[in-house]
């Protein structure tokens, strides 16, 4: 992803570069947990935050497009005019019988928590 920004950013005149903010840091704060565990938090950037939440709203229908037209997610994002859970779970029975079949016909399968990527993003942040 960062050779393609960069060669990006090559084909950019200095004015168009000029209209990119700076790269930003986030804030990492170590936050306690029940016990000894600690959980590492990273807050972004206000001002970068607002930006990339705007032009997800801009583009929002784009996205829906993709998401819709995806037929690899056992849990696909289905967004709603009410702003309920973007994301519907199934029994979990259904979801093992189609965790089971991906298995027994794919060559790779890929499977992710946000959890795990709790210090990076924090979905309800998004709006």
């Amino acid at each position: 992803m960062e050779a393609r920004w960069k060669a990006h950013e090559a084909g950019l005149s200095q004015q168009q570069k000029r209209n990119y903010l700076p790269v930003s840091r986030y804030a990492r704060f170590d936050m306690a947990r029940k016990g000894h565990s600690r959980r590492m938090l990273a807050i972004p950037n206000p001002v970068n935050q607002f930006l990339l939440t705007k032009v997800l709203a801009e583009h929002q229908g784009e996205f829906e497009t993709i998401f819709a037209s995806s037929s690899i997610s056992l849990t696909p994002a289905a967004i709603t005019a009410d702003g309920g859970r973007p994301v519907q779970l199934e029994k979990l029975s259904v979801l093992s019988e189609k965790r089971i079949q991906a298995y027994a016909t794919a060559r790779a399968i890929l499977q992710t928590d946000v959890l795990s990527f709790y210090h990076a993003i924090y979905m309800h942040s998004i709006p």
